[in-house]
């Protein structure tokens, strides 16, 4: 039988009890909401243009709470910032293993899209105008986001 060897740095172990921490959590939620979802009344159908909707938002959203400077109030209780001046950089903080995997899940945009995604589903089934309405804020920002990109390199090229 192989041995595993042992992280030669025991702060670049992963927090494995963060992990189950966090597992654990999103599980437990998953099956709250869907069953508050399923007493919701009649079933609403998840259709294509609600996965487009859905998503665009999740993705804005997670860009939003993971990237941007103004939600860095939100992250900085699990993160440090880690680079030199002028630097945005940001790590997870090392000091327990639940903040640490906090940290890590509030610096991953695909990490936390599970997250957000799982909650406008379960949303969408307790109330779905409102959801809906959320959601086409954030998409329509999206939208709004990849448009100034576009510019941006058009001025770029011109």
């Amino acid at each position: 039988m192989a041995q595993h060897e042992p992280f030669p740095d025991p702060a670049s172990a992963p927090p494995l009890r963060g992990y189950a921490f966090l597992t654990a959590t999103f599980a437990g939620l998953a099956v709250v909401g869907g069953a508050l979802a399923g007493r919701a009344g009649p079933s609403v159908e998840l259709q294509a243009r609600d996965v487009a909707l859905l998503g665009a938002a999740t993705f804005k959203i997670s860009r939003l709470v993971t990237r941007e400077h103004v939600t860095t109030v939100m992250r900085r209780p699990f993160t440090r910032h880690a680079g030199p001046d002028g630097d945005p950089t940001e790590v997870p903080r090392r000091d327990g293993p639940v903040r640490q995997a906090l940290g890590e899940l509030l610096l991953c945009p695909y990490c936390l899209d599970h997250w957000v995604a799982a909650g406008f589903v379960i949303g969408l089934h307790r109330a779905p105008d409102t959801t809906r309405a959320v959601a086409a804020v954030y998409a329509v920002t999206a939208v709004g986001d990849a448009a100034q990109l576009a510019w941006r390199a058009a001025q770029a090229r011109a």
